[in-house]
């Protein structure tokens, strides 16, 4: 790693492994401004490097899905604006923030899968974060441990709103609830369609449905056999 001759340090942060200006100063992702100088790298390409580093700060906000990193010691290093605006924060009062300042509540509960990030191992979990406005939101989070050298330095996290896909699951396992499908050939009486069950016992068809099935039948009459049994 070469050595960087001091120059002013921009606190932009960002989630990337690889980058053109190398991480870490005290726990902290650091980018290096416009004035800073390294022997040896020409003007442009230092420049090119800045403009990269902006362009992925700026690709990090336009995505939806929640970004952060954080460092071994549970601080806050990098926050997208999805993952801001999940948690109702501006840029300056979530970074540096602890985990258990931000989570509250949560924490106790997301605590086995930070510690299991830190030992280097990737957690993958599904969480209820209440709101504000007394709602709730569900959520998918992974929590990536960022190994350096062999030793964990912190922990990328990619949180997923699924609130909505929960909200599909939970509408399709009540439907499911509410039916249960008949499969198969159904041998049935082609003149007084009752139907044989699997003890071989004849079954009227209504009885057999009601028994398998949530249905429930009513009795009428339709048109035709009105017209066929009660002529006027």
């Amino acid at each position: 790693m070469r050595r960087r001759q001091r120059g002013t340090l921009s606190t932009q942060t960002f989630a990337a492994r690889e980058w053109p200006c190398e991480p870490v100063v005290a726990g902290r992702f650091v980018m290096p401004s416009s004035n800073t100088t390294e022997p040896g790298l020409p003007g442009s390409e230092r420049q090119a490097a800045i403009s990269r580093g902006d362009l992925a700060l700026r690709v990090a906000d336009a995505v939806p899905a929640m970004l952060a990193y954080w460092n071994d010691q549970q601080v806050c290093v990098f926050a997208n604006a999805a993952y801001r605006a999940w948690f109702g924060k501006a840029h300056e009062d979530v970074v540096g923030i602890t985990m258990a300042e931000l989570l509250g509540p949560l924490y106790a509960l997301n605590l086995p899968y930070i510690q299991g990030a830190l030992a280097g191992e990737t957690q993958v979990f599904e969480r209820t974060v209440p709101q504000p406005d007394g709602g709730a939101r569900e959520s998918l989070a992974t929590y990536t441990p960022d190994v350096q050298g062999g030793v964990v330095r912190g922990f990328f996290v990619q949180v997923a709103d699924v609130t909505g896909l929960k909200a599909l699951e939970r509408s399709l396992e009540a439907a499911l609830r509410e039916v249960r499908t008949l499969r198969g050939l159904l041998p049935i009486c082609a003149h007084c369609k009752r139907i044989r069950d699997e003890a071989d016992v004849w079954t009227p068809i209504e009885t057999y449905v009601q028994r398998r099935t949530e249905a429930e039948f009513t009795h009428g009459i339709c048109p035709d056999c009105i017209e066929r049994h009660f002529p006027t």
